[in-house]
């Protein structure tokens, strides 16, 4: 069933108040669009690259609930942001030798054999750097399988993944993590120590062993406390309309775009429909193992750093080259790999 035909059934007939989820920005788009015209708001995980102008005014029952860095768009690419991304690379005297733009793997009859062929390619440039600026995470775990039986996942190699699949290591298989060996990557900062976030661990780990007992990894990751945090934002809402009598859709847009409390994924505090993020703090984590580790911290106003500014970490500012000191590289080399 396509995204628009599930929507309008849920608005039509199981008259639903509120849709939750997208992770893909065409997709948000497009349920905004029959939203606004049922004048249902819609809570969206995912924005486009960059902000189109008078977004507001063209989708006004949109709210954002997402992250900054990278996106997955669901259609294998994203010009604007690798426009972006080739314009930071060129700050540091780097460029983009290669882009390889890979098909939804839902279009494929056989994705190992495509992204194969895909990889053989790749042996024939001259960089060892790749970057994963998006992908599902199906399609990234055939990308390193098959990376890795060619050797590009090995000596003098580096990879990156985007911070779409690394919130994801928390519940990614053990056998399929073991391909990404190596790989750095940045998750989004949570506090992992207040007492709502282990009572709801320790309930969500209780639920997921009961209906997936055959999983290895049952940490709720952050996308998991992104919903949690999404139906506290319509739950008080409702509160708040049934306490002042007005069950209107445009007075639960308003309340819903007016929350601000702290949840598990962060700070919720709600402008012009997005989500404000303050204080903005990025792990930097490495793949090691059947798990990953965490090497430092990212803020906008430290740069790296062993304090996360929220709470944890260490008790001194530090540079990139001590932050990256302690990397898994692939191939379980011991220093950095070459250029």
């Amino acid at each position: 069933m396509s995204p628009c035909i599930a929507a309008e059934e849920m608005i039509n007939v199981q008259k639903v108040q509120v849709i939750i989820g997208m992770h893909t920005w065409p997709e948000a788009a497009i349920m905004e669009d029959i939203g606004s015209k049922a004048q249902v708001p819609i809570i969206s995980f995912a924005a486009p690259t960059i902000t189109p102008p008078l977004m507001n005014n063209r989708w006004p029952f949109l709210t954002g609930i997402h992250n900054i860095i990278y996106k997955d768009d669901g259609y294998g690419g994203d010009y604007g942001m690798l426009t972006l991304l080739g314009e930071a690379l060129q700050d540091v005297d780097s460029m983009i030798e290669h882009c390889l733009i890979l098909p939804l793997i839902s279009s494929l009859h056989d994705p190992g054999e495509l992204i194969s062929k895909e990889m053989i390619k790749l042996t024939q440039t001259q960089s060892r750097v790749f970057i994963v600026l998006q992908s599902s995470l199906e399609m990234e775990i055939h990308v390193f399988k098959e990376a890795s039986k060619v050797g590009l996942v090995d000596k003098e190699s580096v990879w990156m993944i985007p911070e779409s699949i690394a919130n994801l290591l928390d519940s990614v298989n053990k056998s399929a993590i073991s391909y990404m060996e190596g790989a750095l990557g940045i998750k989004t900062y949570y506090s992992e120590r207040s007492r709502e976030y282990k009572e709801f661990k320790a309930q969500f780990q209780r639920t997921f062993w009961s209906k997936n007992p055959e999983e290895d990894n049952r940490y709720p990751g952050f996308y998991a406390l992104q919903a949690y945090d999404s139906i506290n934002i319509v739950t008080q809402a409702f509160n708040r309309m049934t306490s002042r009598n007005n069950s209107s859709p445009k007075f639960l847009l308003s309340e819903i775009q007016s929350s601000n409390f702290i949840g598990l994924s962060g700070h919720i505090q709600l402008e012009a429909g997005q989500v404000m993020q303050k204080n903005l703090v990025l792990r930097i984590v490495n793949v090691a193992g059947k798990s990953y580790k965490e090497l430092c911290f990212w803020t906008e106003q430290h740069g790296f750093t062993t304090i996360n500014h929220a709470g944890q970490g260490g008790n001194k500012v530090t540079g990139k080259t001590e932050c990256f000191r302690g990397v898994h590289w692939p191939g379980n080399l011991d220093r950095g790999p070459k250029g």
